[in-house]
């Protein structure tokens, strides 16, 4: 019996390549989203097997859509299909509860048989990311670093700015102040310099 794909990425190419690497006996695309919005309406309505997300798409993202649809239904199986791996994404998308990260780089099989461990109900996730992500994430532990203030250390460490910070994470910039000010005070430092040189020590970015 074939299983339903859901796919969701903002460019109609990139679908197209991802349908031609499915196995057209095992899966079969019911449904297309361009952008998180969507693909949170469709998933309602076609409940799939499982949703290939995008990560970095218009009006909504693919981590924030992930995190609407498991709120609605915690049994679906997401998994994000990136141009990208950054410890951050990786990290969100496992603490969300999605089943797999794969790149868009990954050949057929690779993606093929990323979906059917899924469908047994495994996760898969690039094993050595993930062990940095959680060693990272246990030295940021250590110090009292809650995850929401991990995550913005690490874009203060890239030279971000606070309306930066603020869009890239969907708060105000007022928020981002005040993580900002609980970070310093647990790391007992008194500026970013000293923050982000924290950072690159640990290997937190």
């Amino acid at each position: 019996m074939q299983q339903s794909i859901l796919l969701v990425d903002d460019h109609a190419l990139i679908r197209e390549g991802v349908t031609s690497l499915l196995d057209s006996e095992q899966f079969t695309v019911v449904g297309e989203a361009s952008d998180g919005d969507e693909a949170v309406k469709l998933h309602s309505e076609l409940q799939p097997d499982i949703t290939l997300m995008d990560l970095k798409m218009p009006n909504m993202s693919g981590l924030e859509a992930s995190k609407e649809i498991l709120a609605k239904n915690p049994n679906a199986k997401i998994v994000i299909l990136s141009v990208e791996l950054t410890e951050s994404d990786l990290m969100r998308s496992v603490d969300l509860g999605v089943k797999g990260y794969l790149l868009k780089t990954s050949n057929s099989e690779a993606l093929n048989q990323a979906l059917h461990l899924v469908l047994a109900g495994e996760s898969v996730f690039p094993s050595d990311a993930l062990v940095r992500g959680m060693a990272n994430r246990q030295q940021a532990s250590e110090v009292g670093l809650t995850p929401r203030e991990e995550e913005i250390l690490r874009h203060i460490a890239r030279g971000e700015s606070n309306k930066g910070i603020a869009r890239n994470l969907d708060v105000t910039e007022g928020t981002i102040k005040v993580h900002i000010k609980a970070i310093l005070k647990k790391l007992d430092m008194n500026n970013r310099t000293q923050a982000a040189i924290y950072a690159y020590e640990r290997g937190l970015v």
